[in-house]
């Protein structure tokens, strides 16, 4: 009965202090998992008994500064930060709603996954659309002497549009359905090295040089961002990770949480912890 009280105690510690930035000490580390249960995972168990899996720390991608792990009766949880924000809360509970997110492919045998995300990568996508043979020789143009074009350190992409046979207006709607800023093209801008800025649907534009038609975009273009809820269900339990991330940290947040968190077996962990003689309890209320 050593190992129950000891690890109540421990439960008690996290709860009060948590265990921020370093990787291995208090965390329920992926790693350690193969090689024998420590204090977090058996934390882990305890906390939902019913539950099948629990989430482990495989690796942390550079940067991510602060990571805490926390434990009680029904719910084990890890935070992630950066520069003192969380942006990334995953939870251990017996139980969650997923709706009204979809069901996505699942890379865990066994573990359902759900999404409900909204997000704005850190790329700027604009489209030339060229009025006429003319003027999509002149987009050509545009493009070749633009090759690395950055907004606050944010890639633009050129892309043209070359169906000069269909309307200006249904090229345009096709472009912003797609999310990307326009520039029109005509002859007159072919003469005057300029564009035809439209930064929506109902936008009259604005003749200008490429240069400031950057420098409105830079005005209006959205912050960066990945916000919403990964859904991982299965027996006896289920996993959310909650993800409030902006700037450059949301830049591919998806993939470096994909790889920073991985699942055990608690089912494994605890017929081990039981062979060794001993038992499995929800830690105390606090």
């Amino acid at each position: 009965m050593r190992l129950r009280f000891a690890i109540a105690a421990t439960a008690l510690s996290l709860l009060a202090t948590g265990c921020g930035g370093g990787y291995g000490v208090g965390l329920p580390a992926c790693e350690e998992v193969v090689r024998r249960p420590t204090t977090a995972t058996i934390l882990e168990a305890q906390a939902v008994p019913t539950a099948r899996f629990g989430p482990c720390v495989e690796q942390l991608k550079l940067g991510w500064d602060d990571v805490a792990f926390s434990a009680r009766d029904g719910l084990a949880e890890l935070r992630f930060g950066h520069q003192a924000q969380t942006f990334l809360t995953v939870r251990l509970q017996e139980s969650c709603g997923v709706d009204p997110a979809q069901e996505v492919s699942s890379a865990f045998e066994g573990i359902a996954k759900y999404e409900d995300v909204q997000s704005i990568t850190s790329g700027i996508h604009v489209t030339l659309i060229p009025s006429s043979e003319l003027a999509l020789v002149y987009a050509g143009t545009v493009v070749a002497d633009n090759p690395s074009l950055e907004i606050d350190g944010r890639r633009v992409e050129l892309t043209i549009d070359d169906e000069i046979d269909q309307s200006l207006r249904a090229r345009a709607n096709r472009a912003f359905f797609g999310d990307t800023f326009v520039m029109i093209l005509t002859e007159v801008d072919v003469e005057e090295r300029t564009v035809d800025l439209r930064l929506g649907s109902d936008d009259p534009g604005m003749r200008l040089s490429l240069d400031d038609a950057l420098d409105r975009i830079e005005d209006v273009v959205p912050e960066v961002m990945y916000r919403g809820r990964w859904s991982f269900v299965f027996e006896g339990g289920c996993v959310t990770y909650d993800f409030d991330a902006t700037g450059r940290v949301a830049d591919g947040v998806a993939a470096d949480a994909a790889s920073a968190v991985g699942f055990y077996d608690l089912g494994e962990l605890r017929d081990l912890a039981r062979r060794e003689g001993f038992e499995i309890d929800p830690p105390p209320e606090q």
